[in-house]
């Protein structure tokens, strides 16, 4: 059985592919950047750290790096199952069914 994808099923599932490549990046960037200014330093009552090293005061509100972290990674997800969705998807033909191919 052969191939019959046409090129514009085949071009739409590799940019929702490449869409979803990108998203998956830069959810996985925020996350980290989030990682480093809210995860790992620790916080004291106030919800503040101070930084001795960069003379810095971080508050707790760096947790809104997770919030486009989530929305990336939901938008890679998304856009992975219109891929599969687009391959699975029967091409149109212009023949008859009972023709041979």
């Amino acid at each position: 059985m052969t191939d019959e994808r046409t090129p514009g099923r085949c071009a739409r599932s590799t940019l929702h592919a490449c869409i979803a490549a990108a998203a998956a990046v830069a959810s996985m960037v925020c996350a980290g950047l989030g990682w480093l200014h809210y995860a790992a330093p620790e916080f004291n009552e106030l919800g503040r750290h101070f930084d001795e090293q960069a003379q810095v005061v971080i508050t707790d509100s760096a947790f809104a790096w997770f919030v486009p972290a989530g929305v990336f990674a939901a938008l890679a997800l998304l856009f992975w199952r219109l891929r599969a969705q687009a391959l699975r998807r029967p091409a149109l033909s212009s023949r008859p069914p009972d023709e041979p191919r």
